[in-house]
Formats: structure tokens, C-alpha cells, sequence
């Protein structure tokens, strides 16, 4: 089958979406196994690799040079990240599905200025704070890589939060319309 200037694999098409996330997921691993190690082998003396405070770690025209302002900013750091992943995790696919589900014209819970204020207001903000996240995670590696890890758990407790209000799980097919029709067919049989 062709897909734009690509051919996808048949086989790979034809996959349940299961199977295909979990393949997805083993490539962007191993991806960012040859991206890291190409780093380490690149750069090894660089300072990019370091841990911890020092002269040359500034963030924002401040000095890390203590262990008690580099555990400040790695305090900020985590609380940051932590809630920006739970506030965008559960509050913009409210703003998102609102305004940009195609399929639904009425929109529930909101007024249309009520809607746009929110909207742009919280796009705001997460662009802002974007800022101090890309300022503070380019300083250096480590506080790069612990700014992910808060990050991912904040994520990971959002998921499971988000996942408790599902009510049903169905594995044996991809789509509504999928287990419809097979529903369907053991109805016929």
C-alpha cells in the first residue's frame, strides 16, 4: 500500500493498533539508544554529561555552583514539570476536544467566549512556560534527564487517573464500528 512518497508493509498495516504501538515503541527505543550513544561518542569531554553543581552551570544568569541551589532548582524543577504534565494532561483535552472534534458540532460545558478565553489563556501560559522549561533543560544533561523522569511519573499518575474514569476495555478490536460488526457476525452465527 502506498502512504504519500512511502510504501508501508501490508503485513505492518494490517496489524492491530496494539501491535503496532508496541512495535513503535521498540524502533523510538532503540532510536534513542544509537541517538545517546552517538552523544556519549561525540562529545565525551564537553561538559554535557556532567552531574551536580558547578561554576559553569547557570540557568537564567543564576550560578549553580552549591549543592543547595542546585537541589533548589532541581526542587523547581520536578514541581514544575510535574504539574504542568497534570494540569495539561487533564485540563487541555477538555479546551482541545472542544474546539477541535470535527464530528461535534454542540459543544457541552462551555460558552463560546468562555471557551475561547480559556483556550487561548491556557495556550498561553503553556507556551510561556515552555520558555523556562527549554531555558532550564538546555543548562545541562542531568537536569535535562531529571526534568523528564518528573515529568514521565507526573504522566504516569495522570494516565492512571484518566484511565480509573474508563469504563470499559476491549481488546479484541481496534475501532467501535470493528466491534460492532463482529458482534454483528456472532449475532448472525
Amino acid at each position: 500500500m502506498k502512504v504519500g512518497a512511502f510504501y508501508v508493509n501490508h503485513k505492518f498495516s494490517k496489524m492491530r493498533v496494539a501491535k503496532r504501538t508496541k512495535f513503535c515503541l521498540v524502533a523510538n527505543t532503540v532510536l534513542l539508544f544509537i541517538l545517546v550513544g552517538g552523544a556519549f561518542i561525540a562529545a565525551p569531554e564537553t561538559g554535557l554529561f556532567t552531574f551536580g553543581p558547578s561554576e559553569k552551570l547557570i540557568v537564567g544568569s543564576v550560578v549553580i555552583d552549591s549543592w543547595l541551589r542546585y537541589w533548589i532548582l532541581i526542587g523547581l524543577v520536578c514541581v514544575f514539570r510535574s504539574l504542568s504534565v497534570i494540569i495539561n494532561d487533564i485540563g487541555m483535552p477538555n479546551l482541545g476536544f472542544s474546539i477541535y472534534d470535527p464530528t461535534r458540532e454542540t459543544v457541552y460545558g462551555f460558552g463560546r467566549m468562555e471557551l475561547q478565553l480559556l483556550a487561548n489563556g491556557m495556550f498561553l501560559v503553556t507556551s510561556l512556560s515552555n520558555v523556562f522549561s527549554i531555558l532550564v533543560t538546555v543548562a545541562r544533561m542531568d537536569v535535562a534527564i531529571i526534568s523528564v523522569f518528573a515529568s514521565e511519573l507526573s504522566s504516569a499518575a495522570s494516565i492512571y487517573y484518566l484511565l480509573g474514569k474508563k469504563k470499559r476495555f476491549i481488546v479484541d478490536f481496534d475501532t467501535q464500528e470493528s466491534a460492532e460488526r463482529g458482534k454483528n457476525m456472532f449475532e448472525i452465527i
